[in-house]
Formats: C-alpha cells, sequence, structure tokens
C-alpha cells in the first residue's frame, strides 16, 4: 500500500487524510514514478529512475520501451509497451500499455521537461 499520487503531489481526503492505493493501481503509479525520474537523480534512491530521457528521437518507440522496461527489471512479471509519443512545450506524452501477469491498463503519462 502507498500513498496515492494525483497531479505529482499526494493526495488527501476532504479531511487532510491520504489517501491511498494498493494492488494494480499501486503498480502502475510505480512503473510511472519510475520512468519519470532521470536514472540516478532521486537522493534517496540513485537507483530509481529510468535513461528514457536519453532517447531524442520521439519516434523511436523501440527504444523508449526498452529504456522504460530496463528500468522495471525489478517489478517482476511488469511490461511497458508505447503506443504512441507526442512532444509538447518541453514535456513528452506517452500513451502506454502496462501489463502485469493477467492484468493490463491504458495509460497516458507526461514525462516533464524531457528536453
Amino acid at each position: 500500500m502507498d500513498a496515492k499520487i494525483v497531479n505529482r503531489d499526494i493526495a488527501i481526503d476532504n479531511i487532510g487524510n491520504y489517501k491511498m492505493t494498493d494492488g494494480f493501481d499501486e503498480i502502475i503509479q510505480q512503473i510511472i514514478i519510475n520512468m519519470s525520474v532521470p536514472k540516478g537523480k532521486f537522493i534517496y534512491d540513485r537507483n530509481l529512475g529510468s535513461y528514457c530521457r536519453d532517447c531524442k528521437d520521439i519516434n523511436d518507440l523501440k527504444t523508449i520501451e526498452m529504456l522504460i522496461n530496463e528500468s522495471l527489471v525489478n517489478m517482476y512479471d511488469v511490461y511497458v509497451k508505447v503506443t504512441k509519443a507526442k512532444m509538447f512545450s518541453n514535456n513528452l506524452r506517452l500513451n502506454l500499455n502496462i501489463s502485469y501477469k493477467e492484468l493490463s491498463a491504458d495509460k497516458e503519462v507526461i514525462i516533464y521537461d524531457y528536453i
């Protein structure tokens, strides 16, 4: 179980308590956090993050996908497929299909300050 993140901040209920997430939703949240953080930049865990920002050709979906999945190697039975990538401002919008065991979900993820 983990605190739920919404709009890049911890979600709270109407009385100020943290909202929590678990199960497949928690796995999706962990994937999004892991792929959004540049590898080695989170001071409390230098192994967190991905090198997907190193791929400058946003049309090379396979390389972006490989770099994301490489960062998820310790999350067993998880696979992310990148179906679409589009730049807006300095941000990268990715459409993903996230698979975990027999579960799957389509998500849109924004990687801020991509360039």
